[in-house]
């Protein structure tokens, strides 16, 4: 006997981006996806004519912009468990590209409705196709569990996406209305609950026991064991389009209309520029302005020094000098920046990524706890106060940047020592703005804003 679960999902939920990538010339049609590598450590955004882009030092690029029919469109990409990956078009043709095998695909048929999502099994042997009326295509060692259409259920809200588990798969609609295929197991959904999305939910993803749901104003709905760790609404105008969770459950990364990448948790070194070494160093890297830096040194004496140079070797901004190990990130707002100079006696590594890494706080929920030098981006906030206790022994400084000049910013602490409850005034800002905090390695701070 077929059975199916109907249902919805949970909610959460950051600036303009700075593409970095492999490819060069980003495309300028609309962003559909975002994806993972297998190693979690690089970004694959697709854009709607097939155009990948592989953000991160090292990402692989395996090829993109297959031939399309007029009025064609890529609505998907899926990696392979090794070193390729899939792009789905909604006539419900398949492009393979590096290890991906062609399975087969649906582009001969007369569908009922365009494909609008697709996933790879849990094996990547196979694929889902889904189309908008529900129906399912299933290729390679994806096993068919039953449609919408073959149950004769008419969803109340379109379908939208769909993610696969190893025993069936689930499809959830607008409203977060979710159906569960196969031993998929069901562990509700917004209908259910009550709960009606401010926006149409756009997008799923599974986790170990549960699975979460995007909103497109960023929102973030999770059931079951799937992690929130915060949501995009209030952080920029820009649409949401796609998630992508790490295999854990410790992060995941939202992409915009904008071809923005927003992370969350532990994804802040997915997709990033990286360069590695270990003793002085100085190194090309040219960045975009305003960006932000992690210095990370784990040699245990000797003194880490970091210096953003301009093009003729001109000292623009110390990133880092420290004595021993650290890790932080720091704020880089230097546009004339053409390479680094790194002064150190051990291992080191440093990684440049767009604002959008910033650590996020909606400063309403309640405080903020950290460590070491950080950035911290937060949702327009009015004239209110910040309330800052940090442990460092040495110089602790927060400054609150405004607006998007260098010199848009306010100095809120700069004080020697531990500091306890030092109350500063905030500018309202009807934007998006961060706090840089800077401070001795490992010391510990809290923030509170009222």
């Amino acid at each position: 006997m077929r059975k199916f679960f109907r249902a919805c999902v949970v909610v959460v939920v950051l600036f303009q981006v700075l593409l970095f990538g492999s490819r060069a010339g980003a495309a300028t049609n609309s962003p559909v996806d975002v994806d993972l590598t297998p190693d979690e450590m690089g970004i694959w955004v697709t854009y709607a004519d097939g155009t990948v882009e592989a953000r991160g030092t090292g990402t692989p690029h395996y090829g993109d912009k297959p031939m399309l029919q007029s009025g064609e469109h890529i609505v998907a990409l899926s990696p392979t468990s090794g070193a390729g990956y899939w792009l789905f078009s909604d006539k419900g043709n398949v492009f393979a590209f590096g290890d991906a095998v062609d399975y087969g695909d649906v582009g001969n048929l007369t569908l009922n409705g365009p494909v609008i999502a697709a996933v790879t099994t849990t094996t990547g042997n196979g694929y889902y196709m889904l189309g908008t009326d529900g129906g399912i295509f299933s290729f390679g060692d994806a096993k068919f569990r039953g449609s919408l259409p073959g149950l004769g259920v008419v969803p109340d809200k379109p379908v939208v996406s769909m993610s696969a588990t190893d025993g069936g798969y689930l499809l959830i609609a607008e409203d977060g209305g979710t159906f569960a295929f196969g031993s998929t197991a069901f562990y509700g959904s917004l209908p259910g609950i009550g709960v009606s999305p401010a926006q149409p939910v756009i997008d799923l993803v599974p986790g170990s026991a549960g699975y979460l749901m995007l909103g497109r104003d960023g929102g973030i709905f999770n059931f079951g064991q799937s992690n929130f760790l915060g949501a995009l609404v209030g952080y920029t105008s820009s649409a949401a389009v796609s998630v992508a969770v790490k295999a854990d459950l410790s992060g995941y990364v939202i992409l915009t209309e904008d071809g923005a990448v927003w992370t969350f948790g532990d994804t802040r070194s997915s997709g990033v520029m990286r360069v590695t070494g270990n003793s002085d160093t100085v190194v090309d890297l040219s960045v975009p302005a305003r960006s932000i830096v992690r210095n990370s040194y784990t040699g245990t004496t000797g003194n880490f020094v970091v210096w953003a140079l301009d093009a003729a070797n001109q000292k623009l901004d110390l990133l880092a000098n420290e004595i021993g190990a650290t890790d932080g990130w720091y704020w880089l707002d230097e546009p004339d920046t053409a390479r680094f100079e790194i002064s150190a006696d051990g291992p080191w590594v440093i990684e440049v990524a767009p604002l959008t890494y910033a650590t996020k706080w909606r400063y309403t929920n309640g405080n903020l706890i950290g460590a070491g030098n950080d950035v911290v981006a937060i949702p327009p906030v009015g004239p209110l106060v910040l309330d800052a206790t940090m442990s460092g022994s040495g110089n602790n400084v927060i400054w609150h940047h405004t607006g998007p000049q260098e010199f848009d910013r306010d100095l809120l602490v700069n004080e020697i020592g531990t500091i306890t409850n030092n109350q500063s005034a905030l500018a309202p800002v009807a934007g998006i703005s961060y706090f840089e905090i800077v401070t001795d390695p490992g010391a510990t701070w809290a923030l509170h804003v009222s």
